[in-house]
């Protein structure tokens, strides 16, 4: 009995887990230099990405 109990406990401990994590994964502002350091995007490679982009179409 306390085994079911104990595995329980550990699964819903898991499901907490990781709901929270794919909602916070979902919710969290969304961009593309939200991983850099500075204010400037100098040197993102999105921001590569995009001026190479504009570069090709024009």
């Amino acid at each position: 009995m306390i085994q079911n109990i104990i595995t329980a406990i550990i699964v819903i401990a898991a499901v907490i887990i990781a709901g929270n994590k794919i909602y916070r994964n979902i919710m969290k502002k969304k961009d593309g230099c939200s991983g850099c350091e500075t204010d400037d995007c100098d040197g993102c490679p999105l921001d590569d990405l995009k001026q190479d982009i504009n570069k090709k179409q024009s």
